[in-house]
């Protein structure tokens, strides 16, 4: 019996805009979950709250409560093409055989990247993005870095060239609150 080739899944869908038509993205990662402990999330609270107060839809992905998943070699063998390359037509030298192993191959593509995906779709979709990160052993929480690593991906954030990568997104502001030496705010939002 011939295999049978499954369709595409459909996509994660955007965060439906509001009267102001802006979707805020506001990714946490302070293992702290109690604004009145976390002086990084009461900082993102009083940003985020200004955006819906403005009517802006805020959409929150936590990732110390949901922490994302780390990359694996897995990952990294199905990541370099975005979904869309992977759709082509099939020639007439292509065997029953082949046609199967690039299904097998897609299927498991996607169930790979299914959260990366997820997160490009809020990522891609937000007009803002509102990022909550305390500094941890001089940098940022592991579960952080694991973000950026499920979203920069070669042709839908960033475009490696010869010269060096390209940034895909499109920056419109940029606004910071920095600490200082001891813990004291230095900038509120």
């Amino acid at each position: 019996m011939p295999p049978t080739f499954a369709k595409p899944q459909k996509r994660p869908r955007p965060a439906k805009r509001t009267q102001t038509g802006k979707i805020v993205l506001r990714v946490d990662s302070s293992a702290r979950l109690d604004s009145h402990v976390s002086a990084t999330r009461a900082i993102a609270d009083a940003l985020c709250a200004k955006f819906a107060a403005e009517g802006a839809n805020v959409v929150t992905r936590d990732l110390a409560r949901v922490p994302p998943s780390l990359i694996t070699e897995a990952w990294i063998e199905h990541a370099p093409l975005p979904r869309d390359d992977l759709y082509y037509e099939l020639g007439d030298e292509t065997t029953v055989e082949e046609k199967a192993e690039r299904e097998a191959r897609e299927m498991k593509r996607r169930e790979l990247m299914e959260e990366s995906d997820e997160y490009l779709v809020e990522l891609l979709s937000a007009d803002v993005l509102v990022i909550g990160a305390p500094l941890y052993n001089f940098s940022v929480p592991a579960s952080l870095k694991a973000w950026i690593d499920l979203v920069v991906r070669d042709k839908r954030t960033v475009r490696d060239t010869r010269e060096g990568p390209i940034p895909l997104l499109k920056v419109r502001s940029i606004h910071w609150s920095p600490y200082d030496r001891v813990g004291v705010v230095n900038a509120v939002p």
